[in-house]
């Protein structure tokens, strides 16, 4: 749940119509969602190695002079 301010309480009929489609998402849940992300399940799989390889080189090169102490660092990489 996100709570949101207000510093005013009139809102053009634009404002209101995107609120709405929002609320009409909101109804829809999560699996639309899913469905989405599915679509691109080609593309996060040809990706998923370079990509994994760089997030973890970015993440060992910040840690560089960190002493590891959980022997699954690396693990498989």
């Amino acid at each position: 749940m996100i709570f949101l301010t207000f510093d005013t309480s009139k809102f053009t009929t634009e404002a209101k119509r995107r609120f709405n489609e929002l609320l009409e998402e909101r109804k829809k849940g999560l699996s639309h969602l899913a469905s989405q992300i599915l679509s691109h399940r080609k593309k996060f799989e040809a990706e998923y190695d370079g990509n994994n390889r760089r997030a973890f080189s970015d993440i060992t090169g910040e840690l560089e002079q960190a002493r590891i102490e959980d022997c699954r660092y690396g693990d498989g990489l």
